[in-house]
């Protein structure tokens, strides 16, 4: 079973070009609204619970623990700019990467009344069932945990 858990909006970004690169300004304000998931948080969690899916490689080494994608809500409500900034690997990254770039619009973040780009962080917890680490101790050592 995987748990997950919204956290806090980290901040309204502006991109600016400078030659081929572009740097990203980062503007933490508050913002009159912040972007909202359809139906909101409830189902948020529901469209994770119904496509995150535990990855083999990650499934068989008994690996657990959370990811951390940023992403970024932009004027018109839709995902950009995903990446994990955090991970635990055996294809859990790229899972919740997939996952979160399949997302829908959003209803985007306001400031003064005008939609923003809006920086966000999403964790995603992959966490084994009891019969998935019983499996992993067992082709690990030959019995039960």
């Amino acid at each position: 079973m995987m748990g997950l858990c919204l956290i806090a909006f980290l901040a309204h970004g502006q991109n600016s070009m400078k030659g081929k690169e572009a740097d990203r300004e980062v503007e933490t304000v508050d913002l009159d609204y912040y972007p909202k998931y359809p139906g909101g948080e409830e189902e948020l969690y529901r469209y994770m619970a119904e496509n995150v899916r535990y990855p083999d490689a990650a499934r068989r080494m008994g690996i657990e623990g959370r990811v951390y994608i940023q992403f970024v809500v932009d004027k018109s409500g839709k995902v950009i700019e995903v990446v994990a900034i955090r991970g635990i690997g055996a294809g859990c990254d790229e899972e919740a990467i997939r996952v979160v770039k399949s997302m829908p619009a959003w209803e985007p973040g306001q400031l003064r009344g005008k939609p923003v780009n809006v920086q966000m962080v999403l964790p995603i917890t992959f966490r084994l069932g009891d019969e998935g680490k019983k499996n992993f101790w067992q082709r690990l050592f030959g019995g039960g945990n």
